[in-house]
């Protein structure tokens, strides 16, 4: 409380000391500035870092709050892996740049109730074994990429078993 009071006061020299320079001499005027100035810069700094780090962390967590889930990174792709009622989702839209075509309609009846909205989330996504059904689809056609193949290794050798080791990796 005392800082404020005193930055209030040092503002209000300052205040004082532009008023005076414009009305009369500027002698008294820069003095008056050379010396509240760097005590209004020691004793702000402070209240202004505080402001611009609470600033920094409200712009941080309003513009990633929305991204919900935790992420691993594929070919610095981010894919979302959620957790729910012991059931690993994967986010449909983070792997379907992997993926390179559209799910097909078959697709997805084939896959059933292993494909379909998030549970808690407003998106469509995979389970776990929804996913590796898929790919295992899509390896066996003879037109799988390269990035499919590398892709379904990463889920079945570093994702997969990370997040069934540390649950909390998911959302």
């Amino acid at each position: 409380m005392r800082r404020y009071l005193i930055t209030i006061i040092l503002a209000a020299a300052l205040v004082l000391a532009f008023q005076y320079l414009k009305q009369s001499g500027i002698a008294y005027a820069v003095i008056l500035v050379l010396v509240c100035a760097p005590l209004m810069a020691r004793l702000c700094a402070p209240i202004f870092m505080d402001l611009l780090s609470r600033f920094i962390d409200f712009s941080e967590s309003s513009a990633l709050g929305a991204m919900q889930g935790r992420y691993y990174s594929f070919d610095e792709q981010r894919i979302r892996f959620f957790v729910v009622n012991g059931t690993v989702w994967v986010a449909e839209s983070d792997v379907a740049g992997i993926l390179l075509q559209a799910i097909t309609e078959g697709e997805r009846r084939q896959l059933g109730g292993e494909y379909g909205l998030v549970p808690g989330k407003r998106f469509r996504g995979f389970t776990e074994d929804g996913i590796k059904r898929l790919l295992a689809a899509r390896l066996g056609d003879r037109h799988a990429t390269r990035q499919i193949v590398r892709f379904n290794h990463w889920l079945q050798s570093e994702a997969f078993p990370n997040v069934w080791r540390l649950p909390g990796s998911g959302a």
